[in-house]
């Protein structure tokens, strides 16, 4: 919107609030989402490990992500959608 509009209108910028807050690409806040740590099938666990070259810990959060050593999932048991997710992110990370 046009700047000088917005003023004669009484327009204010808006801010998401946390209701949306799980929109974002990272987690908010970490520290709440890091307090639960998932248990993955060791097979699982080994196989991404072994992709990544290094050992994980796994928490939940609402999007996959993989930060340093941390890698988040919304669950422990992933379904063929967030397994194609996961590899193609690690693939991702691998070849950056």
């Amino acid at each position: 919107m046009n700047a000088l509009y917005a003023e004669i209108l009484d327009v204010l910028p808006l801010r998401l609030n946390s209701h949306f807050s799980h929109l974002a690409a990272e987690p908010v806040n970490k520290s709440e989402e890091a307090a639960i740590l998932l248990t993955l099938p060791q097979a699982l666990q080994q196989d991404l490990e072994l992709a990544l070259g290094h050992p994980i810990e796994v928490h939940q959060a609402a999007n996959v992500m993989l930060e340093g050593n941390t890698l988040y999932l919304p669950t422990s048991s992933l379904s063929t959608e967030l397994k194609r997710e996961l590899w193609a992110l690690i693939w991702s990370h691998h070849h950056d």
